[in-house]
């Protein structure tokens, strides 16, 4: 068996279609994920996406090839010539401010316009996310990446809990074969 080793960083798609295992893409994690996260690119799926995915040139690369996105941007990425969307406020919203605007500095910026969301967690902190769902309002773009984070938690809890640090199996059925197995391991010796 070749030595497994932590995965470094997950990225997430959110399904649109029935098939979750399409897009799989296998990694052991000895090198940086970013060129495995370019290869998720899918029409049939919303990619939902971290800081260490948020190129600026991909955002506009996305919007060409129609490729839906919401993806954190990095605090230090200026927001240029930022226009206000005119949305309803919702009262209970977490959402901060909704605009269109250019991305980036004028050494590397955005070619197009893009929307970014800005809204609080539940700790307080400021998220700021790229997207170019315009169909969708800021709560439900805050929504969508907010559940990116509770697939995080998921992962985590099962490489904690269950000691899974790596899956050893790429198909469908090898992976819930041994999530099936720890977790019935977990279940009994916690009865």
């Amino acid at each position: 068996m070749e030595n497994a080793q932590k995965s470094s960083c997950i990225s997430h798609s959110l399904r649109l279609l029935s098939n979750p295992f399409r897009s799989l893409k296998r990694s052991i994690g000895t090198v940086h994920d970013g060129p495995i996260g370019e290869k998720l690119a899918d029409k049939d799926y919303i990619l939902v996406n971290d800081r260490a995915y948020g190129k600026i040139k991909r955002f506009d690369q996305y919007v060409a090839e129609k490729q839906y996105f919401v993806t954190r941007i990095k605090e230090n990425v200026t927001l240029v010539n930022p226009h206000s969307l005119k949305n309803r406020k919702v009262e209970t919203s977490n959402v901060i401010r909704d605009i269109t605007c250019y991305l980036g500095t004028p050494q590397c910026q955005s070619e197009l316009r893009h929307r970014v969301v800005i809204f609080q967690d539940n700790n307080g902190n400021e998220i700021r996310v790229a997207t170019n769902l315009v169909h969708l309002s800021a709560e439900e773009i805050a929504d969508t990446y907010k559940a990116r984070w509770g697939i995080e938690v998921f992962f985590r809890w099962i490489k904690q809990n269950l000691n899974v640090p790596v899956l050893f199996g790429t198909t469908m059925n090898a992976v819930f074969n041994q999530l099936f197995a720890v977790d019935e391991q977990h279940t009994a010796l916690h009865m």
